[in-house]
């Protein structure tokens, strides 16, 4: 055993801002250091692992549920002696040696409108391509996360499913499709898949062992959140802006929650009474019925106060509502709308039934089966644990619904916070979104609205620890006058070197609109140099508008300053995503 004396003695006299760095270096190995401890064992090193217990446990993570996940499957699995098990990011598998397994396990996130994680993105081409194996003889079980909130819940999983059997593997157990309150239902999916690997190959089932490996109770989630204070409740636009965004600090000592630039921060929270007590008495239904929600029995009231989503309505419980229960003024407002995703993302259930339906539902249970479990609210850190000691901050921009323009659920209860009140919250690490390991690597950091919070972390967190290398930010916002997020931040950090080039985009300010993605297009040449010299290229926003229409930008901006054609430029920006050049956090 190594001597690590020397070593302890040194850390300990460390100031708290080197500790600080070097936990964030330590976090980056943590992975690396789990899957050595995990990775195949040789065949001649243990002659009791055959052809018929290789065991692949592989992840497709965005924020790092999935790998959660895989890591407990894999210690579960190592309970059985005989099971040789490689764990790995489906990034770093060779998808033409997929058939020297046995059994493939692949626990897969859902990224965006149904897209792949951008670090399974070559996994993804690879598999559908023809050079994909054959599988048969290959048995295999697929767990799926997703956020019902979302269209095409779990859809990525689900592809991963259907893939493996058309390429000829056998499903060892049924798919698990997971929402965003998953502990549960996975621990008896590894349970039932822990009995199915037993009967398959006679391998005594490691259930008994499972009881002694440690389980991870000291973290915070959705349902076991931690309460924290608030600091400071400010809205950062005017009265005349055409919205407000709150920038919210939370007292948040580093021995609770430890986090780094780039995660997120979940609140949790009940759905407002007055709004439960209203769908009530709108739907005519006693709030003591008994009812059957996400495998839990509760009364109608329990159940929509604290489970049901009530507040983001997706296309397919609209299309089941109208097609059970027809309605026609809900039929006339769907199709005369010019846009139906933002006709449904301007509604919620109380909303919807007050204005468009009369009741339809006579028992409880009707109702419930339409609804979601209550999906995640997840806030980009806006803060660095370097320079706000002991806190985090957020920037919510407050969201309204139906006519009635009622605040949404988090919107609601920031708007009426002070200083001094109470809030749950959870981490939600992204290690997938961090500033580069070599503080010398340029950024180009793209943003509008809140999407600017992760980038007011990065680079407080470069002033903090002394880094000028080059870095570029784009931010967009509607008036220069009303919304400008965050202004004597960014001189300050402008003064600081933190941040080295600042280009904004106001699109209510002049008569022609522009958005940065125009910015991007008119720093073309810059911009592509940046590229060229190895600068990695962050991008915080809105999945279907601002994200992908930045996407389109780099793609035009490539192409024109390569001199390649359209498919060849989108290769390029494909691959630079594949290699961690080109990282977007996006909702």
């Amino acid at each position: 055993m190594r001597d690590y004396t020397q070593l302890i003695q040194e850390i300990k006299q460390l100031d708290r801002d080197s500790l600080l760095r070097l936990s964030g270096f330590l976090d980056a190995l943590l992975v690396d250091s789990t899957l050595a401890s995990i990775t195949t064992i040789p065949d001649s090193a243990n002659p009791n692992v055959n052809e018929s217990s290789k065991v692949l446990v592989a992840f497709a993570s965005q924020s790092g549920n999935a790998e959660n996940i895989a890591l407990q499957l894999t210690e579960k699995l190592q309970a059985a002696p005989n099971y040789d098990i490689t764990l790995t990011d489906v990034s770093e598998l060779n998808i033409k040696k997929l058939n020297h397994y046995h059994y493939i396990f692949i626990i897969a996130s859902t990224h965006g409108e149904g897209e792949p994680p951008d670090t399974a993105i070559q996994f993804h081409e690879q598999l559908k391509s023809n050079r994909a194996p054959k599988l048969e003889g290959v048995e295999y079980g697929v767990i799926a996360l997703g956020d019902s909130s979302y269209e095409q819940f779990c859809s990525f999983g689900i592809w991963i499913d259907q893939r493996l059997s058309e390429l000829g593997a056998k499903s060892l157990i049924e798919r698990l499709d997971c929402d965003v309150d998953y502990d549960d239902t996975v621990e008896k999916w590894q349970d039932k898949l822990t009995d199915a690997l037993s009967t398959s190959n006679h391998i005594q089932s490691p259930t008994q062992a499972n009881n002694q490996v440690a389980k991870h109770t000291g973290n915070y989630t959705i349902k076991n959140p931690l309460e924290v204070e608030v600091i400071s409740n400010i809205d950062l636009c005017t009265d005349k802006a055409n919205k407000h965004v709150h920038h919210l600090e939370l007292e948040l000592l580093s021995e609770e929650i430890s986090y780094l630039p780039g995660d997120s921060l979940g609140i949790s929270i009940s759905n407002p009474e007055k709004m439960v007590d209203e769908l009530i008495a709108l739907l005519g239904l006693a709030e003591d019925e008994e009812v059957e929600f996400n495998h839990k029995n509760y009364t109608l009231k329990e159940c929509l106060n604290h489970d049901a989503e009530l507040f983001r309505i997706t296309q397919k419980q609209l299309d089941s509502l109208v097609k059970k229960h027809p309605n026609k003024e809900l039929k006339r407002a769907m199709d005369s709308s010019q846009d139906i995703s933002e006709f449904i993302f301007s509604q919620d259930w109380l909303s919807l039934l007050r204005h468009y339906t009369k009741s339809p539902f006579t028992q409880a249970q009707e109702f419930i089966d339409y609804l979601n479990p209550q999906g995640q609210r997840l806030y980009s850190i806006a803060s660095s644990p370097l320079a706000h000691e002991d806190e985090v901050h957020l920037s919510i921009r407050l969201r309204e619904f139906g006519d009635e323009k009622r605040l949404g659920l988090i919107s609601d209860k920031i708007s009426q916070v002070n200083d001094g009140d109470k809030v749950n919250v959870y981490l939600k690490p992204n290690k997938n979104f961090r500033l580069p390991n070599d503080d010398s690597t340029p950024i180009i950091m793209i943003g509008s609205g809140t999407g600017i919070a992760p980038f007011r972390a990065f680079l407080f967190h470069r002033l903090e620890l002394g880094i000028t290398s080059p870095a570029w930010l784009f931010f967009g916002e509607q008036s220069f006058r009303n919304s400008f997020l965050y202004q004597t931040d960014w001189l300050k950090l402008i003064e600081k070197k933190s941040l080295t080039e600042f280009t904004v985009a106001f699109s209510r300010e002049e008569k022609e609109k522009y958005y940065v993605q125009d910015r991007l297009r008119e720093n073309s040449k810059e911009v592509y140099q940046w590229i060229e010299q190895g600068a990695i290229i962050y991008v915080c926003g809105s999945a279907e508008g601002m994200a992908a229409s930045v996407h389109n930008a780099l793609i035009d901006i490539i192409s024109e300053q390569s001199g390649v054609n359209n498919e060849a430029a989108t290769q390029k920006l494909q691959q630079l995503m594949i290699e961690g050049m080109y990282k977007r956090d996006v909702y």
